[in-house]
């Protein structure tokens, strides 16, 4: 529930916090080949991204202050950011609006700022050279946090 995500319930809660994303953030870093070959693999990775996401989106100055695991999840969002595209365009485009949130966020630990502006910038570039083109037809729930295109290079 977004509406509990506060910086002061991140900061109360950080303790099982912390022990929850440190086994959620495990498998953002799953190899891709399994991930690819497995529904299952692929379907979990989507909600783990939305969880590391909307947590970070919602309070990036206490998980930052806070939580032990927050390089972890900055990481893991930094990987499905770049491979997200691969999965669902909406895990990779998600991914970047939450690093793009940290990224701006002043009152975020300034050394997980600039690591999520790295991150962010490595995964835009990577979409930038990608060759994928625009579906001829596309589905209609192409729409992800305002986005409506397809392929990464011209998200």
């Amino acid at each position: 529930d977004p509406d509990r995500l506060t910086s002061a319930y991140v900061e109360e809660q950080a303790p099982q916090l912390d022990a929850q994303f440190a086994c959620l953030t495990q498998t953002l870093r799953v190899d891709l080949g399994l991930l690819l070959a497995s529904p299952v693999l692929r379907d979990a990775y989507d909600r783990v991204t939305f969880a590391c996401g909307q947590l970070l989106q919602w309070a990036p100055d206490a998980v930052t202050k806070h939580m032990q695991q927050a390089s972890r999840i900055v990481q893991g969002l930094g990987l499905a950011l770049r491979c997200g595209w691969r999965i669902h365009h909406g895990v990779a485009k998600f991914s970047a609006n939450a690093l793009t949130v940290l990224a701006i966020s002043e009152d975020a630990k300034d050394e997980l700022r600039r690591e999520a502006v790295r991150l962010l910038l490595g995964g835009l570039l990577r979409w930038l050279l990608d060759p994928t083109p625009e579906p001829e037809n596309p589905p209609e729930d192409r729409d992800v946090c305002g986005c409506t295109f397809l392929s990464p290079r011209l998200s």
